[in-house]
């Protein structure tokens, strides 16, 4: 018992000081593993999380090979946006607002930690990294920059915006592709007026009796019947002839601005403000720049001092410019094209009709990419009775070319088919019919836009088919754009001084061939040997420009782009014989195709054609 006394009175008391020392020394030691393994806690956690980010970008936006890129939603994402977007109104400071950065975001979720619509939810367990994303700035009433309210940077993100501020850089740059919502209206769709009246709602107006007789004297002058156009509303309502799925597509809240420039010589007063007032009407105010009229020298009475007068109606929102001589379509358009300010150019002829939301489908692509252009779908309005109506009945076509160069359409190839999800987005086209379209106008310009050696009309649509994907850019038809066009059977005017430099369209054409199409000129000029002893002029600066644009070879694109076009017409064997087809028997009688098309041809007697 002693010893055991000893013992116990050589143990220190538990005493406070004693406590401290005891404490530091734990802590002290706690430091010293805690920190190592938090650190690399942290870098492997950061490394799992910008891998998951990547990944998830992949998983969100739907892209096609070309990179047309579509957001295509989900029924999840419908039950979650079900309310329409008001349609956006133009801003006055837009210009000066510093575009919100968003796209450091790379996962956003709700409060209950799922990702919102468009995001891939077997993610949602997953931390979101810790970059921050880059502050949004806004302009005060002083001119000053400043951050948001803390508030404001609680506010959940969603892939399909709802814009409650016009003025919120937020809004107006979410949504860059568009985005297809089941079951719910797009955000620019809006409902037309109910009209009753001749043509309303682009049904045909019939003439009979004393009426029908007056309007032989207009078709002679104008090729369309004048007395039911002028029975017919300058601000008539149109058939919707879109596909159903156009209706419920979302289109980028911030578009780029459109000048609609309008080439016309001595156009029916009627269908021409007809064309105006239907741009007017159906586009979005805050996308159109101007309406320009490029008038081609015209020299009926009505479209002089009278259309200056009745244009001032739309305050400054139509322009009317003028050719000193007459230059023909082609160069009328480059005219218009120089002219115009706004950063698209859309080219509509005179005698036209645009229909339901007929432009966000077209920018939307332009404003993915500056080097597309985009060509509606042409619906049919009759020279006669002024019956609209689709022309493809609900198939979808694209453009191409027989070896004599004429315009052809081909079903869509199953090849550019599986490029899409819907059968409502854009899709690739080698060429198009030439009238209407949308470009940027620098990227136009950039290109030389149209060829100034071409005359008055035909061809130009190829030369700039060819040049567009030759030198990089692309061609989109967009079956949610749909416009109306009349076509006439004749043409009811001459082209005065321009028509005495020989056959036009066969000269334009040989340019085209020799500057564009490398060895493949040769099918053309098997298919029309006589245009080979034309002079097609000086060629030099259009050669300069695809050399300096480094333009790929017409091989290229017959492969790549045109591959439908052998299908359709496969490549010609060189001619054996070509020249006159006379009879044996009867010598002065030959085969004649009396300047017709080559498939039209019959017996005549001999003559020279001088």
């Amino acid at each position: 018992m002693m010893k055991v006394a000893r013992v116990l009175k050589r143990v220190p008391r538990f005493t406070p000081a004693l406590a401290f020392k005891v404490g530091l020394v734990a802590a002290i030691l706690c430091l010293i593993l805690v920190i190592p393994i938090s650190f690399l806690s942290r870098n492997k956690l950061d490394l799992q999380e910008e891998q998951v980010y990547d990944h998830g970008k992949q998983e969100h936006q739907v892209e096609s090979p070309e990179g047309n890129a579509f957001d295509h939603g989900s029924d999840t994402d419908v039950k979650d946006h079900q309310q329409q977007i008001a349609l956006p109104e133009p801003q006055a400071d837009q210009d000066q607002v510093i575009p919100a950065v968003i796209d450091a975001v790379p996962l956003v979720r709700d409060e209950e930690g799922d990702a919102l619509p468009g995001h891939p939810k077997q993610r949602r367990n997953i931390p979101a990294p810790r970059k921050k994303a880059l502050p949004i700035l806004r302009e005060d009433p002083n001119g000053q920059m400043k951050p948001p309210q803390e508030n404001a940077n609680k506010k959940s993100v969603s892939s399909r915006p709802v814009p409650s501020d016009e003025n919120d850089p937020v809004t107006e740059n979410m949504l860059k592709v568009p985005f297809f919502k089941e079951g719910a209206l797009g955000n620019y769709e809006v409902t037309q007026e109910k009209r009753h009246g001749p043509g309303e709602n682009g049904v045909a107006v019939r003439l009979s009796g004393a009426d029908e007789a007056a309007a032989i004297g207009g078709n002679h002058e104008y090729g369309f019947n004048q007395v039911a156009s002028e029975r017919i509303s300058l601000d008539r309502s149109i058939p919707d002839t879109r596909p159903t799925e156009c209706k419920h597509w979302d289109y980028p809240t911030k578009l780029p601005k459109v000048a609609v420039v309008i080439a016309f010589h001595n156009e029916m007063w009627s269908t021409l403000l007809r064309t105006v007032h239907s741009v007017i009407n159906r586009t979005p105010p805050h996308l159109l720049d101007e309406v320009l009229m490029v008038d081609d020298f015209s020299d009926k009475e009505p479209l002089k001092k009278a259309l200056e007068e009745y244009i001032e109606r739309f305050k400054g929102k139509v322009r009317l410019i003028r050719n000193a001589e007459r230059e023909g379509l082609i160069r009328t358009r480059s005219n218009g094209a120089k002219s115009a300010k706004a950063e698209v150019i859309f080219f509509l002829d005179a005698h036209c009709e645009v229909g339901v939301n007929w432009l966000p489908p077209l920018l939307a692509p332009i404003a993915r990419d500056r080097t597309v252009m985009t060509v509606p779908v042409i619906d049919g309005i009759d020279s006669d009775t002024f019956e609209i109506h689709a022309q493809y009945q609900g198939k979808l076509f694209r453009g191409i070319f027989e070896w004599g160069l004429l315009y052809k359409e081909t079903e869509l190839p199953e090849k550019e088919q599986k490029r899409r999800q819907r059968t409502s987005e854009p899709y690739k086209s080698p060429t198009h019919a030439g009238g209407l379209f949308a470009i940027n106008r620098d990227y136009f310009l950039e290109l030389g836009g149209y060829d100034d050696g071409l005359l008055i009309w035909g061809g130009e649509q190829y030369e700039l088919s060819f040049k567009i994907w030759q030198c990089g850019g692309s061609i989109e038809w967009v079956p949610c754009s749909h416009i109306g066009h009349i076509y006439r059977g004749f043409m009811p005017y001459g082209f005065g001084k321009l028509s005495g430099k020989g056959p036009i369209v066969s000269l334009n054409l040989k340019r085209v061939a020799e500057v564009w199409m490398d060895e493949y000129k040769e099918y053309y000029y098997i298919r029309e040997p006589l245009v080979r002893a034309l002079d097609e002029g000086d060629i030099s600066k259009q050669k300069a420009i695809r050399e300096r644009l480094n333009c790929k070879s017409f091989k290229w694109y017959m492969e790549n782009v045109a591959y439908d076009v052998v299908e359709e017409f496969p490549l010609l064997p060189a001619n054996l014989f070509w020249g006159e087809l006379r009879s044996v028997k009867d010598s002065w009688q030959c085969w004649d195709s009396r300047h017709d098309v080559p498939a039209k041809v019959d017996v005549s007697p001999w003559y020279i054609d001088k």
